[in-house]
């Protein structure tokens, strides 16, 4: 039979704003769950490239962000844990 293997982030709390706050259980990071919403996003510049162009608003999903610095030796293990495809 398959193990189940345990969920790969740990609730931790809340920070001081409020927001739920995540222990990565990879590499032991800290991390924070930014809630989802509406952000505008592009550029009216006259130098901005044609992909910036134009601004306009798209929804964000929420989504987790490391709450500390990562060190290039962080970093360099989680590019050996990714699969390449």
């Amino acid at each position: 039979p398959r193990q189940k293997s345990a969920p790969l982030y740990q609730l931790e709390g809340a920070n001081e704003v409020g927001l739920s706050v995540y222990r990565r259980r990879s590499d032991n990071m800290s991390c924070v769950l930014l809630p989802g919403g509406p952000a505008w996003i592009g550029s009216s510049a006259p130098d901005a490239l044609p992909d910036q162009q134009p601004i306009h608003q798209v929804v964000l999903s929420p989504f987790l962000l490391d709450a500390e610095p990562v060190s290039t030796s962080a970093y360099a293990m989680f590019l050996n844990q990714v699969a390449v495809t």
